[in-house]
């Protein structure tokens, strides 16, 4: 307590004085603990002024404040004890940040270090029961970035095999794409990927082309609706140069426009690998198709071309047919719902007459009448190859009926024939039936939705007993079954 203070304090106990009428008193004044400051002091030991404006204090006549850079002085014992505050607090402060240290390196040294509660539930199982060397299925399961880095950490921590991944139908983007970094850096096995639907765009697909370009194990990839488009037809194109192990490529729903078509087919020029492009819906033309077989011209290993669901159109498939033609490996052509029409259908004429690999050929939807009918009954005639046409959801009738029937006749090889949605109706069954009763004839008919009735199954039945082979009649799904049937198996729709 300063001297003041025990004045005031002696003064009180022995009158009821007021203070502030003693306290002018000189016995009663103690100055302003400012250095050189001759005022007495009213408050805190300061005068009035450096009480309203402190300054900095540069010595302190009082011994019991110590200097500081503060603007008011601080008691020693206040000092000191700002000073061990500030001490335990840094040692605190210490403590717990090596403690949190602690925790987050334990926690990147497994898996664990996402929270469990944020893990997709049946990926994490997956990932528990997963046995090096096995597949990892994780379709349509809405993984998150932090299921995406949770995977990538546990093949980093593990170094576990897998031979085979599905992403499909997740949309992990192109930040997901980049956690796959772990899988082909430390697997050697992993020969099948599923990335459709998984929206990696461009980047994720330039990202990915990068890896690819030099990857010697993944054999097959499918990619449909990642929204290549065409920055990613490029890259496609050009991983197609120099890679040398993929067999099976899946491009379809993917705009991809005619840029990246004509990388593609620069891609498919050069390539020794691939053997299945599936490049469907994706709004290829004529122009586009062009381009394309320019590189299938000179390919020397594709057996199977998906061509649907695009708009080649009738003019546009004659750069196709002469493909066809000296190709010598390609064994599988799906043209489906791409508008040929019977004048398309009469440019392929030569490329099939020709062929001899091609074995399965897919002509569905197309608006093939009985004009490209009689066109493919003379295709039949010639062809010494084909072992499966599908003709379904055309517009052929009875005379188109007849035109088949003669190419039939004189084939020895198609075993399958898709006729199914189309207007054969109970006339055009019966011409039919004279190319099912040869020794060596086909031996499976779709005749769904064709307006047949039980009498002329019963036609069917008979002929197939003269045929060598057990004939198959796929009948409409509007006919009631017909136990009776016992020669002809007979199948559901």
């Amino acid at each position: 307590m300063s001297s003041l203070s025990k004045i005031k304090y002696k003064r009180l106990q022995s009158s009821n004085i007021p203070l502030k009428d003693k306290d002018k008193s000189k016995e009663s004044i103690e100055f302003c603990s400012v250095y050189k400051c001759k005022e007495p002091a009213r408050m805190n030991d300061l005068c009035l002024k450096h009480f309203a404006k402190p300054e900095p204090v540069k010595q302190l006549t009082n011994s019991r404040y110590s200097t500081n850079s503060l603007s008011y002085p601080f008691p020693k014992e206040m000092t000191l004890f700002l000073q061990n505050a500030a001490a335990l607090l840094t040692i605190f402060t210490s403590q717990n940040m090596q403690n949190n240290s602690d925790i987050f390196k334990a926690n990147n040294s497994s898996s664990e270090s996402i929270s469990s509660f944020e893990i997709n539930v049946d990926m994490k199982e997956a990932l528990r029961r997963h046995k090096d060397g096995e597949g990892l299925d994780f379709h349509s399961l809405n993984l998150t970035q932090s299921d995406m880095n949770y995977f990538s950490e546990f093949f980093s921590n593990h170094k576990k095999k897998i031979s085979s991944l599905d992403l499909s139908y997740n949309e992990i983007g192109l930040s997901g794409i980049q956690c796959l970094n772990s899988i082909f850096a430390y697997n050697s096995t992993l020969t099948t990927l599923n990335l459709a639907n998984t929206q990696i765009g461009s980047d994720g697909i330039s990202y990915l082309a990068n890896v690819l370009e030099h990857n010697k194990t993944l054999e097959s990839l499918n990619l449909s609706k990642s929204e290549v488009g065409e920055e990613g037809g490029i890259y496609l194109g050009e991983m197609l140069l120099h890679n040398t192990r993929l067999n099976v490529l899946n491009l379809s729903h993917n705009n991809i426009d005619s840029t990246g078509i004509s990388y593609i087919a620069m891609g498919l020029e050069s390539n020794k690998a691939l053997k299945t492009l599936d490049l469907s819906y994706n709004n290829i033309g004529s122009a586009e198709l062009e381009d394309l077989c320019i590189g299938l011209k000179f390919n020397q290993t594709l057996i199977e071309l998906n061509l649907s669901g695009n708009i080649i159109g009738s003019g546009g498939v004659s750069p196709l047919s002469s493909v066809i033609e000296t190709s010598q490996t390609l064994t599988t052509l799906n043209l489906a719902e791409n508008k040929l029409g019977d004048e398309g259908i009469l440019h392929l004429t030569k490329g099939l007459v020709l062929n001899k690999t091609l074995r399965k050929c897919n002509l569905s939807e197309n608006d093939i009448g009985d004009k490209g009918a009689k066109i493919l009954g003379f295709v039949l005639e010639q062809n010494t190859g084909l072992i499966y046409l599908d003709l379904s959801w055309n517009t052929i009738e009875v005379k188109g009926a007849r035109y088949l029937s003669e190419g039939l006749t004189r084939n020895s090889t198609l075993v399958l024939l898709d006729l199914a949605w189309n207007r054969i109706c109970s006339k055009g069954a019966r011409y039919l039936l004279n190319a099912i009763q040869r020794e060596k004839a086909i031996c499976s008919i779709d005749t769904r939705w064709n307006s047949l009735d039980l009498a002329d199954f019963k036609l069917f039945e008979c002929a197939s007993k003269r045929n060598r082979r057990k004939l198959e009649v796929i009948r409409s799904a509007s006919v009631v079954t017909y136990p009776d049937l016992k020669s002809i198996a007979v199948a559901e729709w």
